[in-house]
């Protein structure tokens, strides 16, 4: 079940690829029998039902014999059609009220959420406690993702695997470079960082502007921020934003320097470079040392670089296995908003986690 048929939960499958929406990803994974789209407006069910059921649809090489079904009230689609996974795409600042009413006994088994998790680190740690309830009082137990998808992209996977074998030493100084709006693709960054160095001890922001996202969309407060962390590991991180975004707003780099050598991630994960200590360093970008050539099947969830879709076989592996635990679950997604709000609070001085006003809210999408 989709809950929310705006841009990622099915428009981009419409404008964009199938795979690149929550309702694509699911129609596209042969295990996955229903599909659900749930949504209040009418006039938005009414066009999804449309281009669903189109001749242009049904003749594309997408047409499955999957059942589609369309859904004004996602509580009486829970009841009517008990999903086994949910996807709770509607605005943010609807998270809290969806989670709410789905985390129960006689919900959904798995629940992916849109990041970030809640307008508000509050909201957000009442999400945890009410899973953290379920999970006290009942054997099925709600396990809920958080879709910051270069967890799911192989050469982010890869990188992360290269540093669990040590191959470049102990991590010393990472860069990354996102396309500028923070809460839209800087938090992909900020969980990356989380996922590779482990806990961060402190942060501050350098610079704060308005993105092209709040320009756009003046509604939001989805700013621009480059800052930097340092985390409990040693590891010292530079984030930098770019309004490069007008031109690709996919675009993201990341560099990593280790005590035997580096690892550079370029075109949003097109090209991965290994470099031994002997390599130039001072040209950031350069491809010097060993290129990796993937094999999809090589990765356990390896759909080439469609993270959605990646995602959504993680998913189904958590019902199939009720031990799994999604590759980004609600607590990675809540430390990810928590270096948001360092970011948006520190005012250009070093601020611990702990000292984050978790009341602060932030107007996103």
């Amino acid at each position: 079940m989709v809950v929310g048929l705006g841009r990622v939960g099915f428009e981009y499958s419409q404008i964009r690829h199938l795979e690149d929406s929550h309702w694509g990803a699911y129609m596209m994974k042969p295990d996955i029998d229903t599909v659900i789209g749930v949504d209040l407006d009418d006039e938005r069910l009414r066009k999804a039902e449309a281009w669903v059921n189109s001749a242009s649809f049904q003749t594309s090489p997408f047409a499955s014999p999957k059942r589609v079904i369309f859904e004004k009230d996602y509580v009486e689609a829970v009841e009517a059609h008990k999903p086994e996974i949910a996807s709770v795409c509607v605005p943010t600042p609807g998270h809290y009220d969806v989670m709410k009413d789905l985390c129960h006994k006689d919900g959904p088994e798995v629940i992916c959420l849109e990041k970030p998790v809640a307008s508000s680190l509050e909201e957000a740690n009442k999400i945890a406690n009410r899973t953290a309830y379920i999970y006290g009082l009942t054997e099925k137990k709600p396990r809920v993702a958080v879709n910051l998808s270069r967890r799911w992209h192989p050469t982010f996977r890869k990188v992360k695997e290269i540093l669990g074998k040590g191959e470049i030493g102990k991590p010393l100084l990472a860069i990354g470079h996102h396309p500028g709006p923070l809460l839209r693709s800087g938090i992909h960054m900020l969980d990356l960082f989380n996922w590779y160095f482990g806990e961060v001890e402190c942060g501050r922001s350098h610079t704060i502007s308005d993105s092209w996202m709040t320009k756009k969309m003046p509604e939001t407060d989805d700013v621009a921020i480059s800052g930097e962390f340092i985390f409990k590991n040693g590891t010292r991180v530079l984030f930098l934003a770019s309004e490069l975004a007008e031109v690709d707003y996919q675009h993201f780099e990341l560099e990593i320097f280790g005590e035997k050598g580096g690892i550079t991630v370029l075109d949003n994960g097109v090209d991965l470079v290994m470099r031994d200590i002997n390599t130039d360093f001072t040209n950031y970008g350069g491809l010097k040392g060993l290129r990796f050539l993937y094999n999809p099947e090589e990765y356990p969830l390896g759909l080439g670089a469609k993270p959605m879709v990646a995602m959504v076989d993680d998913l189904v592996q958590c019902v199939q296995n009720p031990k799994r635990q999604p590759l980004c679950n609600l607590e990675d997604g809540i430390q990810a908003q928590i270096m948001v709000h360092m970011l948006r609070q520190s005012k250009f001085e070093l601020i611990h986690p702990d000292n984050v006003n978790s009341n602060e809210v932030i107007k996103s999408h």
